[in-house]
């Protein structure tokens, strides 16, 4: 499972690990895919998008989309705190 973990948070770029491979250890580096955990995490694929874009609507549209992406993720690992507390004080009280 370890592996999976891993092989999912540093997806090499265009899921290439032979290449990804041979560029690290002939010092070019590794390149991470956008499909990568930590790409996602980042919001990369948005700010490349972000970054391209042209149109007015179009960068407010993905400012806004970065926004409530971050804000959702805040929200989620807040609950998830909140959760863990809760069953630690149930547990407590038992």
């Amino acid at each position: 499972m370890l592996f999976v973990f891993l092989g999912s948070l540093l997806t090499p770029l265009g899921n290439d690990w032979q290449a990804a491979l041979s560029g690290l250890f002939s010092g070019n580096g590794w390149l991470l895919d956008n499909s990568s955990i930590i790409k996602q995490i980042t919001n990369a694929a948005l700010y490349e998008q972000l970054a391209a874009a042209t149109d007015v609507a179009q960068i407010a549209a993905l400012k806004s989309k970065i926004f409530f992406v971050n804000l959702a993720r805040t929200f989620l690992i807040l609950l998830f705190l909140r959760i863990c507390v809760i069953v630690y004080i149930a547990y407590k009280n038992v």
